[in-house]
């Protein structure tokens, strides 16, 4: 498959991102886009560029990168499709928004969060802010009815349990989304029970293993040594993982880890905004479930508190 890339960077409603990636693929028999960013505005700001789009495929579960399909859908009819893994979940977040902020909250509390702060961090909750425009979305679709030639779309569960790359075999082209990004790591979040983190690294191993020339990422520049970054973040999240066991000679709840350990440029959790504590807090809760499960550390509950120790 001959196929032209064209790379658009749009704006997006994230302080700390403020552009995402939007890409279109044309071959000889169809033209589509992988992600749509966050909202109208995305796409209106390259709607006369676009020309002929037959569907959209969106990477992962993420407002800014599913954003922009309803916009596509309702003024021109283009489909969209993306892993049912990820399309399933905002929709059942959606049938039961109480039972769904509920769990989320009680995945806070009982990893030491303050009730004080609970409230404010499920406010800023990204599937909580957008039920109203996911409960829209009924028209996506399960990519797997997708066939494009010599297109493959790989699953990289981890950043989220339905992040899905998009390979191309003729040119070794990767789409990553937000799976591999050039300069900053991939927030690991926390979603049900899953080991999100080891899926994560497990995804990192998959691509390594496959012949990669170029990613192209859901934000930030072209990656043109994809083993050398996917070897950084690797290392990232092994520091991390260290930092980690550094402070937990005494049992700790996992807002207190994220709390006591520096994050990017030194900062502190304290000095963060309450989008920033969610996704630090969070990220804590997935690496110590990590090594929690993989033998490195040990939880135990003291009452409704998980709280974590490292035995040397």
């Amino acid at each position: 498959m001959q196929s032209l890339i064209q790379t658009f960077t749009v704006p997006i409603e994230i302080r700390a991102l403020k552009t995402a990636n939007i890409y279109r693929i044309e071959s000889d028999d169809s033209a589509f886009l992988i992600d749509s960013g966050m909202s109208d505005n995305s796409i209106r700001s390259i709607e006369q560029s676009l020309h002929r789009i037959d569907f959209a495929f969106v990477t992962h579960l993420h407002i800014d990168h599913l954003g922009g399909v309803l916009y596509m859908h309702q003024k021109y009819g283009i489909p969209a499709y993306m892993n049912p893994l990820d399309y399933d979940l905002i929709m059942k977040a959606n049938e039961d928004r109480e039972g769904y902020i509920r769990r989320h909250a009680d995945i806070f509390r009982i990893n030491g969060v303050p009730e004080a702060m609970v409230n404010d961090i499920i406010t800023m909750h990204p599937i909580i802010r957008y039920f109203d425009y996911y409960s829209k979305l009924d028209f996506i679709q399960d990519y797997h009815k997708l066939k494009v030639q010599e297109l493959e779309f790989v699953e990289v569960p981890g950043h989220s349990p339905g992040s899905t790359a998009v390979y191309i075999h003729e040119s070794h082209d990767l789409f990553s989304g937000d799976h591999i990004l050039d300069r900053i790591t991939p927030n690991i979040s926390v979603y049900g029970d899953e080991d999100d983190l080891g899926n994560y690294l497990m995804s990192l191993e998959k691509i390594k293993q496959m012949k990669v020339e170029r990613i192209f990422p859901g934000h930030g520049n072209v990656i043109t040594e994809p083993r050398l970054r996917i070897e950084e973040i690797e290392r990232h999240h092994q520091e991390r993982m260290h930092a980690m066991i550094s402070v937990l000679k005494t049992p700790k709840t996992a807002y207190e880890v994220a709390r006591e350990i520096s994050w990017s440029k030194g900062r502190k959790m304290d000095t963060m905004n309450f989008m920033e504590r969610n996704f630090a807090i969070l990220e804590t809760v997935s690496h110590l479930r990590h090594m929690d499960r993989i033998g490195t550390i040990e939880s135990k509950n003291e009452g409704d508190i998980i709280k974590y120790l490292y035995r040397e």
